[in-house]
């Protein structure tokens, strides 16, 4: 096990000029087998740790202390989920990073491998990650993961990650309030939790972000399907997906599956803005080669604004939702979502 997996580190971030901090470790809790020098391919601004635990239990919790030259932005753990956040002492140059052991997952066999492994990334700029971005921290169990900092043409915070075809794997990420400042200023507008979403390849996918001490929480899983947006045996092809987050749309409409057979049952699913349940939503299809779009279905948003549509797929075609705050006012309409029907 230990060769194959030494031969498919791929660990990676976002790619910066020579960076000179540095990173070594301290001790880690209980004991590991540290094969770190294994490691190929990290940028620069980016330290990596690959440890062979020696307790593998599902849960087990691990404390890893690093010394560092000066203080980090971003930690990532994979196969470890960070419990709370991690710490810096900037008297003794240490971060502490605690962590309940999970395993990680090889690309792209889909295979659990008893390991875990810690980035720390130091570097930022115009090219890179944001300052404001201090004090992140994500978790997976997917051992491929890229940083994708927000731009002023998309004000969103996240990362790609890459996991084998049909594999359901977990995402943690902690969003300080400096960072969620930094996106509401390339929003033009002030964003709290109740603001923001969580996207998946541009599409949004969950409500479900939590106010915690210093800023906000997502913990959500992801479904590994090249034609899956949503969040819910592994085969050698291996699927990337950005995830990311940020301010909520006014009517959101994203397909269970972009691709689906002839007769199967289809789902779209969404939310308004304002969280309400009881409003009206109106879901429109344009079948392709059709010129104009046909209401399809009014549905009624349940709890945080929630709203779906199942229907039998019988052709390709467009959707789009439409939502009115009150029968007065302009419709506000979701972006299109295309559905292919083999």
């Amino acid at each position: 096990m230990l060769a194959g997996l030494v031969a498919a580190i791929s660990l990676f971030s976002t790619a910066k000029t020579t960076y000179a901090a540095t990173a070594s470790v301290v001790s880690v809790t209980p004991a590991v087998v540290d094969i770190s020098a294994s490691m190929t391919g990290l940028p620069d601004g980016v330290e990596g740790f690959l440890f062979i635990p020696t307790v593998t239990t599902e849960g087990t919790t691990y404390t890893a202390v690093f010394s560092v030259s000066e203080e980090p932005l971003t930690v990532v753990t994979v196969g470890g989920q960070i419990v709370d956040n991690w710490t810096y002492d900037a008297a003794t140059q240490q971060v502490t990073v605690v962590m309940t052991y999970s395993g990680q997952i090889m690309d792209p066999t889909g295979i659990l491998q008893d390991a875990m492994s810690v980035g720390i990334s130091f570097s930022s700029g115009a090219d890179g990650i944001p300052a404001e971005a201090s004090g992140v921290w994500m978790s997976t169990n997917l051992l491929n993961w890229m940083i994708v900092p927000p731009t002023q043409d998309n004000p969103q915070f996240g990362f790609e990650l890459s996991g084998p075809e049909g594999y359901n794997g977990y995402f943690q990420m902690f969003l300080p309030d400096s960072l969620i400042a930094l996106l509401s200023q390339l929003q033009g507008k002030t964003l709290t939790a109740d603001d923001l979403a969580v996207f998946i390849d541009n599409s949004q996918a969950s409500v479900d972000v939590s106010t915690v001490t210093g800023g906000v929480l997502i913990d959500i899983n992801i479904t590994f399907d090249s034609g899956n947006t949503s969040i819910s045996p592994a085969s050698t092809q291996t699927v990337t997906k950005s995830v990311s987050t940020g301010s909520k749309l006014p009517i959101s409409l994203s397909a269970k599956k972009a691709s689906v057979s002839k007769g199967v049952s289809a789902k779209l699913y969404g939310w308004i803005k304002s969280g309400l349940a009881g409003k009206t939503v109106t879901v429109w299809e344009k079948k392709t080669g059709a010129s104009t779009f046909t209401k399809m279905a009014t549905v009624t948003t349940k709890a945080d604004g929630y709203y779906s549509y199942s229907y039998k797929a019988k052709k390709s075609s467009t959707w789009k939702a439409k939502w009115k705050k009150t029968t007065t006012s302009k419709a506000k309409v979701s972006p299109n979502v295309s559905v292919t029907v083999n």
